[in-house]
């Protein structure tokens, strides 16, 4: 599990417990949940220096993984720079970029731009991509006004 997912993991892991769709104890589950959950507090602690330290280094992996961190806590304006600076710095895998940003979006509302973001994903994320775009022209339809 990529550091920067860890509050998304942590944060389904809970959820899944809450409904009962995870069984207490669950050794798969457990593991995760005693491994990453006592790191939530300081790795987000750390954010903000990671915020500083990514303009500065040579390529975009800080940026991108600091985003992605970002996300996970719902920072999305903060999560959607750090995106845009790893773009900017090259290194990164552009269409996974995509994906984070177009999911950003989503959760924002800003739905067409999230239908341009995930348009630009292909390859092996493009299924999950497509998946988003369904929810994506679902909830853009939902909030369209009543003609």
């Amino acid at each position: 599990i990529d550091k920067g997912l860890r509050a998304e993991l942590v944060e389904v892991i809970s959820l899944g417990r809450t409904l009962k769709v995870i069984p207490t104890p669950d050794g798969t589950f457990d593991g995760y949940w005693n491994t990453h959950q006592p790191r939530v507090a300081g790795d987000k602690l750390d954010l903000p220096s990671a915020e500083r330290d990514a303009p500065k280094a040579a390529s975009g992996k800080i940026a991108r993984v600091t985003g992605d961190a970002l996300l996970g806590y719902g920072e999305f304006a903060r999560a959607k720079t750090m995106y845009d600076l790893a773009l900017s710095k090259g290194g990164e895998d552009a269409e996974l970029i995509a994906m984070r940003i177009g999911i950003i979006a989503a959760k924002s509302g800003d739905y067409d731009s999230a239908l341009a973001s995930f348009a630009k994903v292909a390859g092996p994320r493009k299924q999950l991509a497509d998946f988003w775009t369904t929810y994506v022209k679902g909830r853009k339809k939902a909030a369209a006004p009543a003609v």
